[in-house]
């Protein structure tokens, strides 16, 4: 026979015999390729919610201040001893005497409702002071709701005894 068609042959199976030798380690490499291209993708997603948490955490340092002011209006806890000294101190500062202050727990009826935080004032004061203090009551950092006042005259003309029924708020 010809020494070209022996050639031919030869080569024709050699390529053959080779393509099926790579043909696994080829799928491996292809398989290995579209694991590294997830990875990657995966890598620069994590990148990317990292640079979000930090974006969101200087948003928060930035929000501090306005944060605040929601936690003074609706506490997280009923805070019993800071809601009697803070009606202590707008009464004071709006020039009234407290006789007695109430307040009881309402129970929640979902978790994520506020909490309805029923509060009986008894105080005594000159009408001017009583103007003052509810006043100072709606303009308060705390969220105040006045339900009922109920003014009658006390011993000295000048001054009235005041029963001021509100509602403060909690989480």
């Amino acid at each position: 026979m010809n020494r070209t068609i022996i050639v031919a042959i030869l080569f024709f199976f050699g390529v053959v015999i080779g393509a099926l030798f790579t043909w696994p380690k080829y799928q491996d490499f292809q398989q290995l390729s579209f694991e590294a291209k997830a990875r990657f993708q995966e890598l620069e997603n994590k990148e990317t919610y990292f640079a979000d948490l930090v974006k969101v955490k200087t948003d928060l340092v930035e929000l501090t201040l306005p944060l605040s002011k929601v936690e003074a209006a609706l506490p997280l806890s009923p805070q019993f001893p800071l809601l009697y000294d803070f009606l202590q101190n707008v009464a004071s500062l709006s020039g009234m005497s407290v006789k007695n202050i109430a307040a009881s727990l309402e129970d929640r009826k979902e978790e994520l409702l506020m909490r309805t935080i029923p509060v009986t004032l008894e105080l005594s004061g000159s009408f001017g002071a009583i103007k003052e203090l509810i006043s100072r009551l709606h303009s308060a950092s705390r969220i105040v709701t006045l339900q009922s006042v109920s003014i009658s005259q006390g011993q000295d003309a000048q001054r009235f005894n005041v029963i001021i029924q509100l509602h403060t708020y909690s989480y």
